[in-house]
């Protein structure tokens, strides 16, 4: 157990457990040579598997948690933007974990002590998801007449970036034209070989490109020859549309999924998330007062109008620029949400706030409220082990949504806090 978690000492495993437990249940006298089967299919199968691949996943976490984020090369470091948290606020920085939830999982052991929790991530929430028997209607309006050419780079892993390049009108003509004399089969072929090609492999991970490939069919299936002629026209605006509506689908289910599995115990928020002692954003922010490193990542202006007030309350103890994917804190949860700012006040409450424009899509922001007033009030049932109370809040520049507020009454309340 370190810092709350279990971890996996993977040297200490031992490498023959799966061979002595069998020999163990041979000796046994409660059904030979079947039981001895039954097991033996077992660990080959299922319950293998899993353990195998908790037991990496477990490796790889400790791995992680042992790493700094943002570790680099002691001879790039005088390349690098290094910025250091103040001094005066790494005692009570260095003293937080930020909650993030963690799924209960099956190792598949013999004996009792057979669930342990692990980091979610949201590919666990589409373990499974099945594309391809979805709603396929989908819109397309607002596109524009240019077709591409699609330039597909393997960058490894199986997968492959896109490019495109818009096509000279004789390039057009040919194409299309090829596509066009071919049989109402051939055409639903090609032009789902066209639009998988654009996506690309394993863009959707972890959905299958098979499952992809599928639900592709029922939309251009569904398409009149005119729509299909339009659609090799529009290539990249089609797929642009397509591409929004499985990621939508997606983030859909994985709501349902993950308000499932907190209704029934499978997830729990946990202590995990820890402040690096620098960091190294590609650019600052402005200077400005009680900031937790000496300069903070770049912020907009509305981030800076909004940061400007909050650190002018007396009750700030320090605040800071949460960074981008991947280097800053997480609400993992159906969607990856990375909060803008995260701010200590003198009364030990721990504030994330999100900024928004009055231009910013709703979806996206109800996705993120949603999430992060789950984690609010899960994380407030910590209370007891962190000594914080926490908060989420996000601000609108004009027009809140429901549950969100105007900058005014967000910072009245952060006042009192």
């Amino acid at each position: 157990l370190e810092d709350g978690e279990f971890v996996l000492d993977a040297g200490r495993l031992n490498p023959n457990w799966q061979d002595e437990a069998l020999n163990e249940l041979e000796q046994e006298s409660f059904g030979g040579d079947s039981v001895v089967g039954l097991v033996h299919d077992d660990l080959d199968g299922l319950s293998g598997i899993k353990a195998q691949a908790l037991a990496s996943s477990q490796a790889y976490e400790l791995q992680a948690a042992q790493t700094p984020h943002y570790e680099c090369p002691p001879e790039l470091e005088g390349d690098m933007n290094k910025q250091r948290m103040k001094p005066n606020f790494a005692e009570s920085a260095s003293a937080i974990a930020l909650p993030q939830f963690f799924q209960k999982v099956q190792t598949g052991g013999f004996f009792g002590d057979d669930e342990q929790w692990q980091k979610l991530s949201k590919n666990d929430l589409l373990s499974c998801f099945v594309l391809a028997n979805l709603d396929a209607n989908v819109v397309f309006d607002a596109v524009d007449s240019e077709i591409y050419q699609v330039d597909l780079n393997d960058i490894g892993n199986g997968e492959s970036s896109v490019d495109f390049k818009a096509l000279e009108k004789t390039q057009k003509q040919r194409l299309n034209s090829i596509i066009r004399n071919q049989s109402n089969e051939g055409q639903v072929t090609s032009v789902v070989g066209l639009l998988f090609d654009s996506l690309g492999k394993g863009t959707f991970y972890p959905i299958e490109d098979n499952d992809v490939k599928k639900y592709l069919t029922r939309i251009v299936e569904a398409m009149s020859h005119e729509q299909r002629d339009d659609c090799l026209d529009k290539l990249s605006q089609y797929v642009r549309v397509i591409k929004e509506k499985i990621i939508s689908l997606a983030n859909d289910y994985a709501a349902v999924e993950f308000d499932k599995w907190l209704t029934i115990g499978k997830l729990r928020l946990q202590p995990h998330f820890h402040f690096s002692h620098s960091i190294a954003p590609p650019e600052n922010a402005p200077a400005i007062a009680k900031s937790l490193y000496v300069r903070e990542a770049k912020i907009n202006g509305l981030e800076e109008k909004v940061i400007q007030a909050i650190a002018n309350l007396e009750s700030i103890v320090w605040w800071h620029r949460n960074l981008e994917r991947g280097k800053g804190f997480e609400i993992n949860g159906f969607i990856n949400h990375y909060p803008d700012f995260v701010v200590l006040t003198e009364r030990n409450n721990l504030i994330l706030i999100e900024t928004k424009g009055g231009d910013r899509d709703n979806s996206d922001s109800m996705a993120k409220l949603k999430l992060g007033k789950t984690w609010e009030s899960k994380a407030n049932q910590l209370s007891h082990e962190t000594g914080l109370r926490y908060h989420y809040m996000m601000v609108f520049d004009a027009n809140p949504m429901d549950g969100a507020l105007p900058l005014a009454d967000m910072l009245q309340l952060v006042k009192e806090l």
